[in-house]
């Protein structure tokens, strides 16, 4: 079986292989001799001989494919695998019921169509490419994702992020603060950014920190 924990993000999951025969505490080192056997008997490290048989349907071994993970390899070592990854219905035949309840949870309260209207304050129109770089940065927001948004050169990052900054202001409570938003960037582009802000929302107050800390 395979069983999942949640690892120290609420997105990912560290799954291990488990091999439970006749309650024996099977080495690493076993399980692979077991797997690699090419009869139905192999001798275990302890001296002994042990009779196995692993079966697994086409559909548990599509699954495990799909997530990479080879039965060959197994080892103490723990795959970490992103809920999206388990989020299949054949996925519930290979987790452990804890962690399929949690994949199912977090299925259920995804926003995978996150496209909010271009926020008010901005003083640029933006091309309909910007427009779905910008709707790519709330999508990751509404469903607590990391992720890079990488167009070329030129393409109009910046402004994007400054949409994404206003939108992050317009979602914000009547009566809570405003939260600050960090820009870490290389000191030859300060100036860049803070031009960019002044002419894509003027209003936005920004604050120019760089030096020795």
């Amino acid at each position: 079986r395979i069983e999942a924990t949640q690892a120290g993000s609420i997105d990912w999951l560290d799954l291990r292989l488990v091999f439970d025969i006749e309650g024996m505490d099977l080495k690493p080192a076993d399980i692979r001799r077991l797997i690699a056997a090419k009869g139905e008997f192999v001798r275990l490290a302890d001296g002994s001989w042990r009779r196995v048989k692993l079966e697994l349907s086409d559909e548990q071994q599509e699954m495990l494919d799909r997530l990479g993970i080879d039965l060959n390899e197994n080892s103490d070592e723990s795959h970490r695998l992103h809920w999206r990854q388990l989020a299949q219905e054949n996925a519930a035949e290979i987790v452990n019921p804890k962690a399929w309840s949690k994949i199912v949870e977090r299925m259920e309260e995804a926003k995978l169509d996150a496209r909010p209207d271009v926020p008010e304050g901005l003083n640029v129109t933006l091309r309909p490419y910007q427009v779905d770089g910008f709707h790519f940065l709330t999508y990751l927001t509404s469903n607590r994702f990391g992720g890079i948004l990488a167009d070329d050169m030129g393409l109009g990052k910046t402004l994007q992020a400054i949409t994404w900054v206003l939108w992050l202001r317009s979602r914000k409570k009547a009566d809570g603060p405003h939260l600050p938003v960090l820009v870490v960037c290389p000191k030859s582009v300060l100036d860049v950014w803070a031009l960019e802000f002044k002419k894509g929302s003027p209003d936005l107050r920004v604050l120019v920190l760089h030096g020795l800390i």
